[in-house]
């Protein structure tokens, strides 16, 4: 049990931290009273009948009752009854009607119709929770409120039928909280696979549940809404049947947060119709019961919470072909009773602890009434035997307050670490430390000299704040100038509440900035979603903390690493440094790469505009892919393409922006330069820097174009008169007076051949010109041939 003396209230008055001894004193007489015991010594149920285990064994009482199902009944510590329902009906001890005791919604076939639940830290509020049946088509679930102080201590109700949720099954089962003195109510939702858990503490109901969402799906025929639900007596095991599907899940139930978690679902072909559950008292074996006939009693081994030794374990109990069991229920004096629909009496399992447990048929005589599917429903941990608790997990410095409860009637004998001795039932240790922390046994002693050791586990409270793994607090590569956000969930695994005074960035570098967390309250299981950013400053690896500073339960700091990365955003644009064409090769491209190394800064598609020079007469650019061309001239043998286009995403790796696609023409091994002379990224986050190209012509890749060896001391001069169409040729004639002139196409095809002639040999230069009216732009070839040399020429026309 998980107490915080500063929280404790009983009675409307506030323990107070000034006073230890009072503190104490309150805290044994509320543990006493709340483990008492007795308020399930009174059993009414069935038409009419009763038991009472004020007296062993238990007998039979009369009553007004008349259900087919589900009932509740309450008695005080001391074991007096006090009051009784059957869901839509309140009777008091004497079996009269409450003034406003009518009415209820609720419905007495309901399997489990109705719960009574004592306020905490109160002698006079009792809660009635009150389910309605599947004749309803919608079951509800509501609760009324009875004040014993009315009616001179015969009580009445205060208040009545507030709902509180709906669509559920004829399921209701609940235990007390972690903390000793709360307690959650659980129910099923119909169609669904969701558990809802309502808290009841001193303060009232919280009326929004804690959700469980596990196991299978409550659905199908309206049959599979009936069956009981149950927690064990030690709260830590939840189970549950299914009538019409014939199977039992078995769940484990945390008694501090109201959550359902681990299922384990049981069927077997030889259920049939599942109904009745219940936990022996040390809640290590649980026993069914199926009420159609046959109808069958199993026992079923669930100390190691295993599927496959769950299912193993499963053994009948006891047939019975004439008549129906209906449910089962643990009672004070530690035996499961057996509901026998239209029977007199009442069936016993004893020794439910044991492998080895024994059915008696007519263990209880109801002296003429008669029962039927339903017995009275408690709170599980009513039937929790002796145990001890404790105020565990401790902060540093605080006091440890060791309980055992219902152990009146033994001698104790405590032990623990740092040679702890103590004969008290309810010893404390002052200044708790890591020392102290460990295993703590309780040796018990009864009158006849029989020996119990129990133990429990002390420790300091060890906060588990952790961050769910879909967050990350690696922030990645982010460019400078760019703001990168993170959305983080933290989820507070720990045992209880707890209160987180600030969090902040540790570095305080105004890279990694949060926004203003402080004074957050987180309740077990609770989420903190929350939001951080990084600017990075400078270029490279950041590490920094995130500081969680808490100061309840307990004072504490908790720390996350953070990583990121700040780049900066430069791009590289480049056309590649050695590129070779053979003589010839038409339409081929030159590629113009570009990466950036901070590819965050280009998300989306970005436009770009680039100059680009480089010598036609070695390779003419007709055209451009993945860009378009701006502006094409030539001027002074360079030609010049301003083109823009469009990145795709760029990132780290080379992507090709745009492909500059021509002609090489015919030379030796001519070169030229691929010049970037100016590139602008729309974008003004990124810089840039360029790297230029370089192209190599040579060998004829044409079978008609033939290779000429040049002859020393000839000359051709071309020159182009793009005015008049005119091509104008001055050749050095070394004395020939005859000459051949050729002109072919890029494909080796002779466009016109002619020969002329020289009048004046003794000239140096013979002149020569032809229209070029008739050709298309592109590549040319002039061969000059004369008795002395061949000559040959490349030609680019371009008009």
């Amino acid at each position: 049990m998980l107490l915080l003396l500063s929280q404790f209230k009983t009675n409307g008055c506030y323990a107070s931290m000034k006073s230890m001894i009072r503190i104490l004193l309150i805290f044994i007489i509320c543990t006493i009273e709340l483990f008492g015991g007795k308020e399930a010594n009174n059993w009414v149920f069935g038409n009419g009948t009763g038991l009472t285990f004020n007296e062993l064994p238990p007998r039979a009482i009369i009553s007004s009752i008349n259900t087919i199902e589900g009932c509740s009944a309450i008695s005080d510590a001391n074991g007096e009854l006090l009051f009784y329902t059957d869901g839509v009906r309140v009777w008091d001890k004497n079996n009269n009607l409450m003034p406003l005791g009518q009415d209820l919604i609720g419905h007495s076939s309901a399997t489990q119709s109705s719960l009574i639940i004592p306020m905490p830290m109160s002698n006079k509020d009792y809660y009635i929770f009150t389910l309605e049946a599947l004749e309803n088509e919608n079951i509800r679930l509501h609760y009324s409120i009875v004040d014993m102080n009315l009616r001179n201590g015969f009580g009445d109700l205060s208040i009545k039928n507030i709902f509180l949720t709906d669509n559920l099954t004829e399921k209701l089962c609940g235990t007390r909280h972690s903390n000793g003195i709360d307690y959650w109510v659980v129910v099923h939702k119909w169609d669904s696979d969701e558990f809802y858990s309502y808290l009841l503490s001193n303060s009232g109901l919280t009326i929004v549940p804690t959700i469980s969402r596990v196991g299978s799906k409550h659905s199908g025929s309206n049959l599979n809404k009936l069956g009981y639900m149950k927690i064990s007596p030690n709260g830590e095991k939840l189970a549950l049947s299914v009538f019409d599907s014939n199977y039992i899940e078995l769940f484990d139930f945390d008694k501090s947060s109201g959550r359902v978690s681990n299922p384990i679902k049981i069927r077997l072909f030889n259920f049939n119709g599942v109904y009745g559950i219940e936990f022996s008292p040390d809640s290590k074996k649980m026993y069914i019961s199926t009420s159609l006939a046959p109808s069958n009693i199993y026992q079923i081994d669930i100390s190691l919470f295993d599927e496959n030794f769950i299912i193993n374990s499963l053994k009948k109990v006891n047939t019975d072909i004439q008549f129906l069991f209906g449910t089962l229920q643990l009672a004070t004096d530690n035996k499961i009773y057996v509901a026998n629909k239209l029977r007199s009496y009442l069936s016993a399992i004893e020794n439910p602890d044991s492998s080895n447990c024994k059915f008696v048929l007519d263990a209880v005589n109801l002296n003429g009434q008669t029962c039927q599917m339903g017995l009275p429903a408690f709170v599980s941990n009513i039937f929790q035997r002796v145990s001890i608790t404790a105020n565990s997990p401790l902060c540093l410095g605080d006091t440890l307050y060791l309980m055992c409860n219902n152990c009146d009637n033994y001698s104790v004998e405590w032990s623990g670490p740092a040679n702890f001795l103590s004969n008290q039932k309810n010893p404390i240790i002052t200044n708790f430390n890591k020392e102290k922390e460990g295993i703590y046994y309780l040796k018990l002693t009864d009158y006849q000299g029989n020996e119990t050791i129990l133990s429990i586990n002390i420790e300091l409270f060890k906060n588990n704040v952790v961050i769910l793994d879909s967050s990350s607090l690696d922030l990645g590569k982010v460019c400078l100038g760019m703001i990168k956000s993170n959305n983080l969930e933290f989820i507070n695994y720990s045992r209880d509440a707890i209160r987180i005074e600030k969090i902040l960035v540790k570095g305080n570098n105004n890279e990694l900035f949060i926004s203003n967390y402080e004074n957050i309250l987180l309740k077990a299981f609770d989420t903190l979603k929350m939001n951080m950013n990084y600017e990075p400053k400078q270029v490279g690896q950041l590490v920094d903390t995130l500081v969680f500073i808490i100061d309840k339960p307990c004072k504490e700091v908790v720390e996350f690493v953070i990583s990121a990365y700040g780049l900066d955003s430069k791009s590289q644009v480049a056309i590649p440094g050695d590129l070779y064409f053979k003589i010839g090769v038409k339409d081929t491209c030159i590629p113009v790469y570009a990466y950036i190394n901070c590819f965050e800064a280009i998300m989306i598609d970005i436009d770009y505009t680039a100059t680009i020079a480089l010598n036609p007469y070695v390779f003419y650019v007709t055209r451009v892919e993945k860009a378009d061309i701006i502006e094409n001239f030539i001027l002074d043998g360079t030609q010049y393409l301003k083109i823009r286009g469009k990145a795709e995403k760029l990132d780290e790796n080379s992507r090709i922006l745009a492909q500059l696609c021509g002609d090489a023409l015919l030379g030796e091994t001519d070169t030229t330069g691929i010049y970037l002379l100016d590139f602008q990224w729309e974008n003004e986050l990124i810089e840039n820097s360029t790297n230029d190209g370089f192209l190599r012509v040579g060998e004829v890749c044409q079978t008609k174009l033939t290779r000429i060896k040049k002859i020393n001391n000839t000359a051709l001069f071309v020159k182009n008169n793009l005015v008049s169409d005119i091509i104008e040729l001055f050749l050095r004639t070394n004395g020939s007076t005859q000459n051949k002139i050729t002109v072919y196409d890029i494909k080796g095809s002779i466009i016109f051949s002619e020969i002329f002639h020289i009048d004046d040999a003794n000239s140096e230069f013979a002149y020569y010109s032809f229209s070029t009216k008739n050709l298309s732009n592109g590549l040319y070839y002039i061969i000059l041939q004369s008795n002395a040399q061949i000559i040959v020429h490349k030609l680019y026309i371009i008009k």
